[in-house]
């Protein structure tokens, strides 16, 4: 403690009092452990709304629906370009056909007419009855091979026509299968945002628990520390703490910074009707009162 040496006796007193207030009555305030709290780093995580979720579910599915649809269309397309050239085939086996038979017609009538010829009977009503049944088998030929014909080509047709109908409906004939698969990829992510918000939120309140418990710990180490503080400074202290913590060279100082203003035969008889000194001097009061009685002697 720093203090200015004393000129009389009431200051001598008054900075005893405040060395003995200073050294033996004031307790240090305990300040508390400085103790780091726990700071546990958070998982972070901004769930997709409802609307992304729905975006997402789109995107997921869109080029699996863009593949089957075009798939679907290019299968379709085929079959339009296959039945077109069915139909186009028959169209021209017809006329093939056709002229097979005309042919087939001239050259018999040709032939029945040079052996008419030959024998004298060209002119005669036998021919003319024989080429009347050529021609009747001919346009029977023909007519039937038109109706195979037609038929067939009615029924590819037909076929075609639908190939066609479906192309035109490709895109709503997915529709209620690709809106079925979109809610389904929706609510699969919806779930998957639920576990993961769920999840998030389990690991950040065990995160809580720990600090909380950590935080517990602390304090109640505080606690302990603060009692054991308290148990070594309410008690009074000993001599050698007293040494240690210079409360006797402040006291000698202060006592003998006022005793060495007088001469050595007054300061040892005042000294020595001064017992209350010893208060503050204890075993040291009789070791300044002889040194001053070996001065005294000296003078």
């Amino acid at each position: 403690m720093e203090f200015n040496l004393p000129t009389n006796k009431e200051e001598m007193y008054t900075i005893l009092n405040e060395l003995y207030h200073y050294y033996r009555i004031t307790r240090p305030v305990y300040q508390g452990a400085n103790l780091t709290e726990m700071t546990l780093t958070r998982l972070e995580y901004t769930p997709p709304t409802d609307e992304e979720i729905l975006i997402r579910a789109e995107k997921a599915v869109s080029a699996k629906h863009e593949r089957e649809l075009i798939e679907y269309k290019s299968a379709l397309n085929e079959e339009i370009t296959y039945l077109t050239e069915k139909i186009a085939l028959t169209e021209k086996n017809l006329i093939s056909e056709t002229d097979s038979i005309k042919t087939l017609y001239d050259e018999s009538v040709k032939s029945l007419t040079e052996r008419a010829v030959n024998s004298g009977l060209y002119s005669s009503s036998i021919i003319v009855d024989k080429i009347a049944v050529l021609e009747d088998g001919k346009n029977k030929s023909i007519a039937e091979a038109n109706r195979k014909s037609n038929e067939e080509i009615a029924t590819l047709s037909a076929k075609k026509q639908i190939a066609e109908n479906k192309l035109l409906g490709a895109e709503d004939y997915f529709l209620s299968v690709h809106d079925s698969e979109v809610e389904d990829m929706r609510l699969k992510l919806l779930d998957e945002r639920n576990e993961k918000v769920t999840e998030v939120f389990k690991y950040n309140n065990g995160l809580d628990e720990k600090e909380q418990r950590y935080s517990n710990t602390v304090k109640q180490a505080n606690a302990n520390l603060q009692l054991r503080f308290l148990d070594i400074s309410t008690g009074e202290f000993t001599k050698e703490q007293l040494t240690e913590m210079g409360y006797y060279t402040d006291v000698i100082k202060c006592v003998c910074g006022y005793y060495d203003t007088l001469s050595a035969t007054d300061a040892f008889a005042d000294l020595g009707s001064e017992k209350k000194l010893a208060v503050y001097l204890d075993d040291h009061y009789q070791n300044i009162l002889y040194a001053y009685n070996l001065r005294a002697q000296s003078a």
